[in-house]
């Protein structure tokens, strides 16, 4: 006697099994949304692609069915959604399934949603601009949708279903590859440097980056920021869809013993947002000749003589190739081929800072002597140069 109730247990579990998520209820459609990677930032994807949104929709009765989607793209924690209510049908012609059919609809089918005409969209935590430009905040995200009936507004699915979570974040600013940070880049012949960067997270697809590529003279290393925002040492820029760049012969030469600073800022095409506006982190290197280079005096000639028309009169000397920058130097004073006075730098707080340009390193010169302190001192005083000599440590 306990058989049949046995059997009975059995097939009331096997259905609750089978119907107990959806609660047994008399609603006639079942939904199972589902959202496909790389998750977009883009709200309008998510009502338009058809690869980034895959809905079933099973209609258990033996009716068909003409119904419309409401529902939502929300964060976990409701801080950020956009809604567009039920209960009055869109601006489009109804979707329709069979009686007892299965029916795989798409991102794009939701489209009709947001073309206008139907209920307008909810908004909490995102601007009337985030939603024109289709850009989602970052977090943790659901869509849920609910199926309406198309002619009486009536619920035909069990309240909402919700998609699989997925997150949103921003793509990140562009990294340097080459050069790295103060690399000493060795000088060719032609001229060819490849600068190359990549963005650790980069946008979706179909967003289309671009990169804006500016390379600048650098006088002091330890403010490359503010070399790179203004324009007075700019050498090169322009704008690219790739993250490569080949620097070579036909752009503007590069100057042996200059140190350089350059960066990129990612910029999309459909506003997606890109932390700290797309600018990478300003990035230097120092440009330099072939380490077997030599030390050589460019100013003046042996033998020369100088004209008197401009004090102070300084010595102009090719930058060595150090991998500092700096050089230990002697400054020898002779008149009348007898020796006057010699000044020795060797401490480190003493360096000539070749890296900073000639002019300033001359300037530099002077004022550590005491030869021509606080006195204005132009770049075509540095022409005018005596006797000078340089020990390479």
């Amino acid at each position: 006697m306990t058989r049949p109730k046995s059997l009975f247990r059995s097939f009331l579990h096997v259905a609750l099994a089978l119907f107990g998520f959806h609660g047994l209820s008399a609603q006639p459609l079942i939904l199972q949304v589902a959202v496909n990677p790389p998750y977009s930032a883009s709200y309008i994807d998510y009502f338009s692609d058809p690869a980034q949104v895959a809905i079933t929709v099973v209609n258990t009765s033996q009716q068909e069915m003409r119904f419309y989607f409401a529902g939502s793209v929300s964060t976990l924690d409701e801080n950020h959604s956009v809604t567009i209510p039920g209960g009055t049908p869109w601006n489009a012609d109804p979707l329709v399934i069979g009686p007892g059919t299965t029916r795989m609809l798409t991102g794009a089918d939701l489209q009709p949603a947001i073309l206008g005409g139907g209920p307008e969209p909810v908004k909490v935590g995102i601007t009337d601009e985030q939603i024109i430009a289709g850009v989602m905040p970052e977090g943790m995200y659901q869509l849920c949708l609910t199926a309406y009936d198309y002619d009486d507004n009536t619920e035909l699915s069990n309240g909402l279903s919700c998609s699989n979570i997925f997150t949103i974040r921003n793509a990140e600013p562009p990294v340097p590859i080459s050069p790295a940070c103060e690399e000493v880049v060795i000088a060719t012949a032609p001229q060819l440097v490849i600068f190359n960067w990549i963005m650790p997270t980069p946008p979706p697809p179909s967003a289309f980056p671009e990169y804006h590529f500016r390379l600048v003279r650098l006088w002091d290393a330890t403010n490359a920021q503010a070399a790179l925002e203004t324009s007075a040492d700019l050498v090169y820029e322009t704008s690219q869809p790739t993250t490569v760049l080949v620097y070579n012969q036909t752009l503007p030469a590069l100057i042996a013993g200059q140190q350089y600073a350059w960066w990129v800022q990612a910029t999309t095409s459909d506003g997606s947002v890109v932390n700290n506006n797309g600018f990478m982190a300003p990035c230097t290197f120092t440009y330099k000749n072939d380490p077997g280079a030599t030390f050589a005096l460019v100013y003046p000639f042996q033998q020369d003589t100088l004209p008197w028309t401009h004090l102070p009169i300084i010595a102009h000397f090719q930058p060595h190739p150090d991998t500092t920058g700096a050089f230990h130097s002697t400054l020898t004073k002779v008149r009348n081929d007898g020796e006057v006075s010699v000044i020795q730098r060797k401490s480190a707080s003493q360096y000539i800072k070749w890296n900073s340009g000639p002019y300033k390193s001359q300037r530099f010169l002077l004022e550590q002597a005491g030869i021509y302190p606080g006195e204005p001192f132009t770049p075509e005083m540095a022409n005018y140069i005596n006797i000078y000599k340089s020990d390479v440590p």
